[in-house]
């Protein structure tokens, strides 16, 4: 089933529980990521670029396994990672368009994800349908993602146009075995040094140098999905 609208009509009933396991994740090698993540992504996981399938366009992701399919963080249902990505926190809820007011956000949720209950959680609204504090927190969190995707939508946008991506080819060791990981690009810190001082200043100027850098250092976490990646040989 798609993501639907919330409503308390036919919502009322239901609850958010925890996750219980993030087995549900051992599949997902990779996931979207705001840019005002990188400092706290990159001190997990590898923050790259890669191009939304089908298309040419830039995104900016975590990486958690080598190869898809493959989530190296998940293990017996454990989450080994300190930083939770924003996506997941916000699980099962998604700013989708208003069928009745095209170009209007609403919150949506999906309804067959594992985390909605019936009886175990917190509830979504109360007894005279009103929104419990519960959701008021997760409609202003999904909001504010939608905002720093926007916010790293246009910087991805500006730094493509500066040409300070580049593609790399890394090739990771998993014990005997070294596994080739193509379609992943990186700020270059040599064109990002070269480029004319008003760029650059424009950069700085948008915040955005220090979430570079910690893109760029967070590559080294490639070393950590590689004794991962061993271990679980």
């Amino acid at each position: 089933m798609p993501i639907v609208i919330l409503n308390n009509r036919d919502h009322n009933h239901l609850r958010i529980r925890p996750p219980a396991s993030f087995e549900f994740l051992s599949d997902v090698h990779m996931l979207p990521l705001v840019f005002q993540e990188c400092g706290h992504a990159g001190n997990d996981y590898p923050v790259v670029f890669t191009k939304k399938q089908g298309t040419d366009e830039l995104q900016l992701v975590a990486i958690f396994g080598i190869e898809p399919g493959k989530n190296l963080f998940v293990n017996d249902g454990l989450w080994q990672g300190l930083y939770m990505p924003a996506i997941i926190q916000n699980m099962p809820f998604k700013l989708v368009n208003d069928s009745q007011d095209p170009g209007r956000l609403v919150l949506g949720l999906d309804t067959d994800n594992e985390l909605v209950s019936e009886t175990e959680g917190n509830a979504l609204f109360n007894e005279t349908g009103g929104e419990t504090e519960f959701l008021q927190a997760v409609t202003k969190s999904v909001g504010n993602y939608y905002e720093q995707d926007q916010i790293t939508k246009a910087a991805i946008k500006v730094l493509t146009e500066l040409e300070v991506l580049t593609d790399c080819d890394l090739t990771v060791a998993a014990g005997d075995t070294n596994v080739h990981i193509d379609g992943v690009y990186t700020t270059d810190i040599v064109k990002l040094r070269e480029l004319p001082e008003e760029k650059f200043i424009e950069l700085r100027d948008k915040d955005l140098l220090p979430l570079l850098y910690a893109q760029i250092f967070s590559i080294n976490q490639f070393h950590r999905l590689s004794r991962y990646a061993a271990a679980d040989k």
